[in-house]
């Protein structure tokens, strides 16, 4: 993987199974991270992994590092809290304007169909009013709003009772 940083990295997996490939040393040292504790440390023929369980063990000790560490722990925690609420509200802020959206449009969609419905009833109460034949209001009803035949007829016997 390549970082174009300048800075080279090593990836290395302390459970890895190629042990014939690394020296005893980088086996005792991956054990060791894997299970950080004295026994461990104890066994390793290596001085620099006892050594490095030797500073480990003081920065443990040293209540002025646990407190810095739990600080530092304590804040990373505030932090992802807040990113993670910040998150939540930016969510709900986008789910609600998508919503405001889907409800105008959909109340747009239901003025048209309504207004629509209405100027149908309103041509068919007006013409059956002047005696207009159903062949005429069908035929103004298939060009003026693109229904079928039989919406048409539908619609006429629909608001034939209104009359």
């Amino acid at each position: 993987m390549r970082l174009n940083d300048g800075a080279t990295r090593i990836f290395v997996n302390t459970y890895g199974k190629n042990e014939e490939d690394v020296t005893s040393e980088f086996k005792e040292l991956m054990q060791y991270i894997n299970e950080t504790r004295e026994e461990v440390a104890c066994r390793s023929k290596s001085p620099r992994i006892r050594e490095i369980h030797k500073r480990l063990e003081q920065i443990r000790s040293n209540e002025e590092v646990g407190v810095r560490w739990m600080q530092e722990w304590e804040e990373k925690l505030k932090i992802k809290k807040e990113a993670k609420k910040e998150g939540m509200e930016e969510g709900l802020r986008k789910g609600r304007e998508e919503g405001r959206e889907e409800g105008r449009e959909e109340g747009r969609e239901e003025g048209l169909e309504e207004g629509i419905e209405v100027g149908i009833k309103a041509l068919i109460i007006s013409s059956l009013d002047f005696d207009v034949s159903d062949e005429i209001i069908i035929s103004k009803l298939m060009e003026l709003f693109h229904l079928t035949e039989e919406e048409a007829r539908e619609r006429i016997s629909r608001y034939r009772k209104n009359v």
